[in-house]
């Protein structure tokens, strides 16, 4: 579900397209549009919504997927590398990456990271290990499907606010919110 707000800016910025197809919850857009600025990373690009709202204000945006195209999302078809890298190679500030997040290197800092990829806990926790290490101080990191059907995401986010890491700023839509205050991740 995409604002109208959204929408209109989408069609300022990109008169000559159609915003992609992804799955969004009521207000996530919101969020994405209001943190995705400076340079972006998303973990989890699926079929390019959230990357394109990322990019509506952002300098640059590094999406990562794997493109492994299984569970019931993906038997619609439309979910391809190809595919995506050809729907996303219309927005300049787009930059496609193939490949597992545990095995992506980008040697980058970030303003904001948005994790939406592997939702088990253990593959949450190697994004979070991996890339809030590249987060920018002041930078923000959220993550996406924060709701009881994905404990290991839950889970992740509590203890980030237990041990002090990072200090949650709000939840919107299923997006929870953390800006990094402190010098340096461990």
């Amino acid at each position: 579900m995409i604002s109208e707000k959204i929408t209109q800016k989408f069609k300022e910025k990109y008169p000559d397209y159609e915003l992609p197809l992804g799955i969004l919850f009521k207000n996530d857009d919101k969020a994405l549009y209001k943190y995705g600025e400076g340079v972006v990373l998303e973990i989890g690009t699926y079929q390019g919504l959230a990357t394109v709202i990322l990019s509506l204000k952002a300098k640059e945006v590094y999406t990562v997927d794997a493109f492994f195209q299984t569970g019931p999302l993906y038997r619609n078809g439309g979910y391809t590398y190809e595919i995506i890298k050809e729907k996303l190679s219309h927005y300049n500030n787009i930059n496609l990456i193939k490949g597992k997040s545990d095995d992506v290197v980008i040697d980058k800092k970030f303003d904001t990271i948005f994790i939406d990829g592997g939702h088990e806990y253990n593959q949450v926790k190697k994004d979070y290990d991996k890339f809030s290490k590249q987060l920018n101080k002041n930078g923000y990191l959220l993550f996406h499907d924060c709701f009881k059907e994905y404990q290991g995401i839950l889970q992740l986010c509590d203890e980030i606010i237990i041990n002090n890491e990072m200090r949650f700023i709000e939840k919107i839509g299923v997006i929870n919110i953390f800006k990094n205050e402190n010098n340096s991740i461990t």
